[in-house]
């Protein structure tokens, strides 16, 4: 593709971007009770050689449909006099308002091909209508016409220009207006000819196109631009929505994480507490192993010291016992060391008794001081004596 094809198609977009949006804002600003949304009623009227045929329809741009449609026969090859033709129409009227389209035949149209600048692309009627007494030699006051976009290209702008003398087609207006009968579009069916030219018309005047073919236009066209401040309204509106898409999961997401974190926070919390707890469980735990320890010890602790007040002579004393397990550690002072560790072997309740330290001589005293080591017989110290049966340790000290 050339360039001036490539401009010519992006002339072509631009041109139909600008009709596009156009359209939708005029679509956009209409209300719920506006003429074009409204359902519609129109009469079609269109003339033929040796008929008038007359269509009713009925519609909006979203749906359209004929109620009812008929041709009256008039002369034989002969066209219709506008009172025939007003006739015709209003017996097919029920009533009511109805807007208008007379359908002309397209031999009473002189078609026209005219190449003009490109740069009239900006305001192509006020153009033709410069030109028109050449282009058209009816005079600009003696027809009605219209013009569309043929062809174009970056350099020239091709339009076909359509127009009917005036004289031709008032009568018919006048007398359809003198039957009550306005008429709002003037057309023609070029090329191809439809098969029912009021059908035809009726449903093509309810379509929302205002760039429609219409001879009563006068070459006139609404001018389609980018509304800059509906435009900008719209933009912003977008970028505000972009924003909010964006944005929204963003904070949601934000809001998920930090009560995820406060939940980490409070799991944490609970955990240390937990720890604590049970640190101060085992504490306690231990505390109470050695209360009961304790508890258990001190039957023991009771039975071997009245053992050893059995066992060593009067002469020796005691200043300190301690127990570890079913070991035990004596420290005292005796007159004679030596003769503490027999004593102990033969009382059944201790074996293995040695001396821990060596055993010292006090001066002041005169006493030998020791530190015994031995180890429990629990099964001798946890079978209870008989009654009025001395304990064994007390028998075998007498002996």
């Amino acid at each position: 593709m050339g360039t001036n094809g490539l401009a010519v198609q992006l002339m072509d977009f631009k041109r139909r971007a600008a009709i596009g949006v156009g359209k939708a804002f005029s679509f956009l600003a209409l209300s719920a009770a506006d003429l074009k949304l409204r359902p519609q009623k129109i009469i079609a009227i269109s003339i033929e050689k040796g008929a008038v045929e007359v269509a009713l329809a009925s519609g909006s741009p979203l749906y359209r449909k004929i109620i009812k449609a008929k041709k009256f026969e008039t002369g034989a090859g002969m066209y219709p006099g506008p009172a025939e033709l007003a006739t015709a129409a209003k017996t097919m009227l029920p009533g009511g308002q109805w807007n208008a389209s007379l359908v002309i035949p397209e031999e009473w149209v002189m078609q026209r091909k005219a190449a003009f600048p490109a740069a009239i692309r900006e305001d192509i009627p006020k153009a033709i209508s410069y030109d028109l007494d050449r282009l058209v030699p009816i005079g600009a006051g003696r027809m009605f016409y219209d013009w569309s976009i043929a062809s174009e290209d970056i350099q020239k702008i091709t339009l076909d220009i359509s127009a009917v003398k005036l004289e031709k087609v008032a009568l018919y207006i006048e007398q359809l207006k003198a039957n009550g009968i306005g008429v709002s579009r003037l057309v023609y069916a070029g090329g191809s000819q439809p098969a029912s030219m009021a059908r035809w018309g009726a449903l093509d005047a309810l379509r929302l196109n205002p760039d429609a073919p219409n001879l009563l236009k006068n070459g006139k066209r609404q001018v389609y631009r980018f509304p800059v401040a509906g435009t900008a309204v719209i933009i912003c509106a977008l970028i505000g929505i972009w924003a909010y898409k964006i944005t929204t999961p963003i904070g949601i997401e934000k809001r998920k994480i930090a009560s995820l974190n406060s939940q980490v926070s409070l799991e944490k919390n609970k955990a240390w507490s937990a720890q604590r707890e049970e640190k101060e469980i085992g504490v306690v735990n231990g505390d109470i192993a050695a209360i009961q320890g304790f508890n258990q010890q001190r039957p023991l602790a009771i039975r071997t010291v009245k053992e050893l007040t059995a066992i060593i002579p009067k002469s020796a004393w005691l200043t300190g016992l301690k127990f570890s397990g079913a070991s035990i550690q004596i420290e005292g002072y005796a007159a004679s060391a030596t003769g503490l560790i027999p004593r102990l072997e033969r009382s059944g309740f201790f074996k293995k008794a040695q001396f821990a330290t060596p055993t010292l001589r006090d001066a002041k005293t005169r006493m030998d001081h020791f530190v015994i080591k031995a180890q429990l017989d629990e099964a001798a110290f946890t079978s209870p004596a008989k009654p009025g049966k001395p304990a064994a340790g007390k028998e075998k000290a007498k002996k």
